[in-house]
C-alpha cells in the first residue's frame, strides 16, 4: 500500500530509459500533489503537464533534475464549478475541455476559457442512449480523450462501449465510430464490460489500449485521425499505461503485475 511519502514520479533518461531518480509527494503544501491523474499527463519541453483533481492543471519543470533531483510546479487553478473536472486535455493555451461532473449538464462536454475564466458546455449524448436512463449517463459515458499534438483535433474512446469519437477544436464533431454498444449498457444490474483503458495521439495516429473481456487480454489499436483502423497489436503483457513518441517510432509500456521493468516495442515495421 503506498504512503504518503513515497514518491509519485520516477525519471529516466531517454532513449535508452537510464534511471535518475524520483519525486513527488501526496499533500497540500506548494511543491505537494493533491490527487493527480497520471493517464492526463503529457510531455512538455521542460517536463510535463498534469491535471490534479485538487490542483487543477501543474506545469513540472524538470530541467535541473539531473542534476540536483530538483523540480518546480506552476498551478492554474479551475473555477469551482469544475473544481473536479473529469477526463480533461489542454487544447491549447486557453482552452481546455474535460467531462461535465455528473447533474451539471445535458452537455457531452464541458469548455473552460483560462483567460477569461468562461465555462460553456457543447456536444449532443449519442443517438442510442435511452432518454430514461439520463441519470445513468454520467457513469456509462466515461471515456478518455486526447489531443492531436497540433491542438486542431481531440478525440474520446469510451470506456464502457467500443465506439469513439473526433472533434474538431471548434466543438465540430468530425466522426463517430461505433464498433460494439452492449445491449445492458444503460440497465443499473448489468453487467458492465470495461474496453478502452488510455488513448494517446500523435499527429498522425490515435492509440487506444482496450481489454478485451471476457479473454482479459489487452490490445493496442490504431487509428488515423479520419477515423481509419491503422493496425492493431495483441499485447502479450497486460499492460496498465503506455505512452509513445511522437515519431511513432517506438511505445513505451508499463506492466499491471511487473512494475520494475518497462517494455519498450519498435513500431517501425508496422507503421510503414
Amino acid at each position: 500500500m503506498r504512503s504518503f511519502s513515497d514518491p509519485l514520479y520516477s525519471v529516466f533518461e531517454m532513449p535508452d530509459c537510464n534511471y535518475l531518480g524520483d519525486f513527488g509527494t501526496l499533500g497540500r503544501g506548494p511543491k505537494e500533489f493533491g490527487v493527480p491523474d497520471a493517464r492526463t499527463a503529457s510531455a512538455t519541453e521542460k517536463g510535463f503537464k498534469v491535471f490534479d483533481t485538487r490542483k487543477g492543471l501543474l506545469f513540472i519543470d524538470i530541467t535541473d533534475f539531473s542534476v540536483n533531483n530538483s523540480f518546480e510546479i506552476k498551478q492554474i487553478r479551475l473555477p469551482g464549478e469544475l473544481y473536479i473536472l473529469n477526463d480533461p486535455v489542454q487544447i491549447n493555451d486557453s482552452i481546455i475541455y474535460g467531462m461535465p461532473y455528473v447533474g451539471k449538464s445535458d452537455k457531452l462536454f464541458v469548455k473552460y476559457n483560462i483567460q477569461s475564466s468562461e465555462v460553456d458546455y457543447f456536444g449532443k449524448y449519442p443517438s442510442f442512449c435511452p432518454k430514461e436512463s439520463k441519470d445513468n449517463y454520467w457513469a456509462m459515458l466515461w471515456r478518455h480523450s486526447v489531443i492531436k499534438l497540433d491542438g486542431t483535433k481531440f478525440t474520446s474512446f469510451f470506456a464502457r462501449m467500443k465506439m469513439f469519437l473526433i472533434y474538431n477544436n471548434s466543438e465540430v464533431l468530425e466522426k463517430e465510430v461505433l464498433i460494439n454498444i452492449p445491449k445492458n449498457i444503460f440497465d443499473p444490474k448489468g453487467n458492465v464490460m470495461t474496453f478502452y483503458k488510455e488513448v494517446k495521439a500523435t499527429n498522425e495516429y490515435i492509440y487506444a489500449l482496450c481489454l478485451n473481456e471476457p479473454e482479459n487480454k489487452t490490445s493496442l489499436e490504431i487509428w488515423d485521425w479520419q477515423g481509419n483502423p491503422v493496425a492493431k497489436l495483441n499485447m502479450d503483457n497486460q499492460i496498465f499505461s503506455f505512452d509513445v513518441t511522437n515519431d511513432n517510432t517506438k511505445l513505451y509500456c508499463i506492466d499491471q503485475m511487473i512494475i520494475d521493468k518497462i517494455f519498450i516495442y519498435e513500431l517501425n515495421s508496422i507503421l510503414k
